[in-house]
């Protein structure tokens, strides 16, 4: 099986095939977290803000994985991922295939989520706020635009044994 995509997938067409996916674990995830942070008295807010930040990053990455069907579903401006099998039809992802493109999604996300983490509780542990401030913006901006679509399009490009992603 030639496992060349008939397109070569460009970075605006990995960002709007990870956006697909991100924007409603993104929307889900704070909805929720906001909603559990409201049960807790304010005055323990605070004391709380590193587990209210843990439970907002596990909803956002179990959303993301759970969207990750949509992804050969949709139907994107101008293009559209098919999942395609060794005997040249097209069909949907099996759990164990959903998995995997899941763990080649969420590892370099989880990678860098893992290093801005410890560069904040390491900026926080000297409490300059504006300059944490700024590493969180910056890694979500990475995150959004850099690390986000260059997951997608790691996954998609990479040899399965059973199915390829074709962009068509």
């Amino acid at each position: 099986m030639d496992l060349a995509s008939d397109r070569p997938m460009g970075w605006w067409q990995s960002w709007r095939v990870f956006w697909s996916t991100s924007w409603p674990a993104w929307t889900v995830g704070m909805f929720l977290t906001m909603q559990a942070a409201s049960l807790l008295p304010a005055e323990q807010m605070f004391s709380f803000s590193f587990a209210i930040g843990g439970l907002f990053q596990v909803l956002y990455f179990a959303g993301h994985v759970l969207l990750i069907p949509r992804m050969a579903r949709k139907r994107f401006r101008g293009f559209r991922l098919i999942v395609e099998r060794e005997d040249g039809t097209a069909s949907k992802l099996t759990p164990r295939e959903w998995a995997l493109v899941a763990w080649r999604i969420a590892l370099p996300q989880l990678l860098l989520l893992g290093v801005v983490s410890v560069a904040a509780n390491m900026l926080a542990l000297s409490g300059d706020a504006r300059l944490l401030q700024s590493v969180s913006s910056l890694g979500r901006l990475i995150h959004l635009f850099g690390v986000g679509p260059l997951a997608v399009k790691y996954a998609v490009t990479e040899p399965y044994a059973d199915f390829r992603f074709r962009v068509e």
